[in-house]
């Protein structure tokens, strides 16, 4: 069911080609303008596919502000989705990765919840694109899992270390919101959607 869904929604994503650039826009200023945003000292943010929500505004922005920003780096693991998120900076070199995204240096930084926990802003915002999410928060992934299990691992890091709030926040055209969207067990929502 999910894998018919994935197929549908990515026809959709084709035919709405050409308003993508400018609900980019929208949603980046819809971003940059909330308190999740103002108030995290820390963004976790993604590289965007030509079909996905263009967010190098936000993370422009978040630069400027001197707010911590890092952006994922899929690890080959044969057994585990492994995905880490590296610091950036507008230094940082990327090079083209796993599934064509452009990835971090793997000597930079890794993102630590450790370190986050001991700076002075515990506020953690992570960008989560996605192929479709519902207003409730249900997200529909690639069917990898990486995103997935990063967000379980990072929500049982945070059981221990109570002083970090952090955000999952659903990135999203307004054609890519649906009513409902099949869930197990392994699937983590995000807390909140910012849409066209």
């Amino acid at each position: 069911m999910k894998n018919q869904l994935r197929k549908e929604i990515k026809i959709i994503i084709n035919q709405n080609k050409s308003k993508m650039a400018e609900e980019s826009k929208i949603i980046c200023k819809k971003i940059i303008e909330s308190d999740l945003f103002k108030n995290a000292g820390t963004i976790l943010t993604y590289m965007p596919l030509p079909s996905e929500v263009d967010v190098s505004e936000v993370t422009n922005t978040a630069l400027k502000m001197q707010k911590n920003v890092f952006i994922p780096k899929v690890y080959a693991d044969e057994n585990l989705p492994i995905m880490k998120f590296h610091r950036f900076s507008k230094e940082s070199k990327t090079t083209g990765g796993s599934f064509g995204i452009l990835e971090p240096d793997e000597k930079s930084q890794i993102f630590s919840l450790a370190e986050v926990a001991s700076g002075k802003n515990k506020n953690i915002l992570i960008l989560v694109p996605g192929l479709a999410f519902t207003k409730e928060g249900k997200r529909l992934g690639r069917g990898k899992g990486y995103y997935d299990y990063f967000l379980n691992e990072l929500y049982r890091e945070i059981e221990k270390k109570k002083e970090c709030r952090v955000f999952a926040a659903g990135v999203c055209f307004s054609f890519q919101l649906l009513q409902d969207i099949p869930v197990q067990k392994h699937d983590i929502s995000v807390d909140f959607i910012f849409a066209g």
